[in-house]
């Protein structure tokens, strides 16, 4: 790690080049060169394409240097916080910096919180959100529909729960995936407000490979479904327990529990399958909203059943729900 480059002295910088260029080093001491083989990582402050421009930063070096670069936003105010706070959790949608997996909800609740103070960030922007503002606003429709390909709803695992007997430093809730609305708690609390400020809106989304029924306040509800994709949630987290041995057991125990973990990690879920592959049919008329979700084990996505649908019908359920125009109440039947 070459920490602060663009504080090297161009003397120094020609014998770095060489270096990246011949991958040989001569020992303080040594009469001769000596291979190596090495991975440069080079850290700076100061914004090294325009030391290029200025010749205070040699061209050939630079390019040398830039084969990826990964640029932390700017704390507010200049704040000093350094890599910790960009890791934490994500800084974007979907972004290059910080954590992704299994963040502590704890930390990460106050480490959101502490952002927001200085502007929330919004995976939105402007003026995506100004769009919906006004076209919820305009619209006189009963129905009020907002299709996702991210889901709105919480993922909360509770490690410290006996049942799972994890080890010690994992005793703690997590949030599963905060590259996702859970990494951004704020801009979605406002955005279910915009909806509730237009009457509440149904919003039917996917990406996490579950199916979901969430009640997210007293006028918006969201129904998630998994498709038909590579792998079920549980069958991804199955697949990556394994790779840490020491951890592999309590992690078993975690994916045995998954759909009663989810369910209770957040208030307003009403229903929660992770080991499915499924789709969502609505049929809307002016007194209700009806969902169905017909599902299938993940083992039979494997496998063709074109010319035997009444076996794959005979292994699949169909969850039904409904949503009712006056009380906007999500009810499973």
């Amino acid at each position: 790690l070459l920490d602060e480059i663009g504080e090297m002295p161009q003397r120094m910088q020609a014998g770095l080049l060489r270096v990246l260029q011949d991958h040989k080093v001569r020992p303080v001491g040594g009469a001769s060169e000596e291979p190596v083989d090495v991975r440069v990582l080079a850290a700076t402050n100061r914004d090294l394409r325009r030391m290029v421009a200025e010749s205070g930063f040699r061209e050939d070096l630079y390019f040398r240097l830039s084969v990826m670069q990964i640029e932390l936003p700017p704390s507010p105010a200049d704040a000093k916080r350094g890599l910790p706070w960009a890791a934490i959790g994500k800084t974007s949608l979907f972004g290059a910096t910080g954590s992704r997996y299994f963040v502590t909800l704890d930390g990460y609740g106050l480490y959101a919180a502490l952002r927001s103070l200085e502007g929330i960030p919004d995976p939105m922007s402007g003026e995506q959100r100004a769009w919906l503002d006004q076209a919820m606003g305009d619209s006189d429709a009963r129905w009020k529909t907002l299709v996702s390909s991210i889901s709105m709803t919480p993922i909360v695992l509770d490690l410290s729960k006996p049942e799972i007997d994890a080890p010690a430093m994992m005793r703690r809730r997590f949030l599963l995936n905060v590259d996702q609305w859970d990494g951004f708690p704020q801009a979605r609390q406002r955005l279910l407000d915009l909806l509730d400020r237009h009457g509440g809106a149904v919003v039917l989304s996917g990406d996490i490979h579950a199916a979901f029924a969430s009640q997210h306040s007293e006028r918006t509800v969201e129904i998630t479904v998994p498709a038909v994709s590579s792998q079920t949630l549980s069958d991804i987290l199955a697949g990556e327990v394994e790779r840490d041995p020491s951890t592999a057991q309590a992690g078993r125990r975690l994916v045995a529990a998954l759909d009663q973990q989810v369910m209770e990690g957040s208030p307003v879920l009403r229903h929660a399958e992770t080991r499915v592959h499924g789709v969502g049919i609505a049929e809307v008329d002016g007194t209700r909203f009806d969902i169905r979700v017909p599902t299938l084990p993940s083992s039979m996505c494997r496998e063709r059943f074109y010319d035997e649908p009444e076996k794959a019908a005979a292994q699949g359920s169909t969850h039904r729900f409904s949503i009712d125009a006056e009380t906007r109440t999500l009810q499973k039947s």
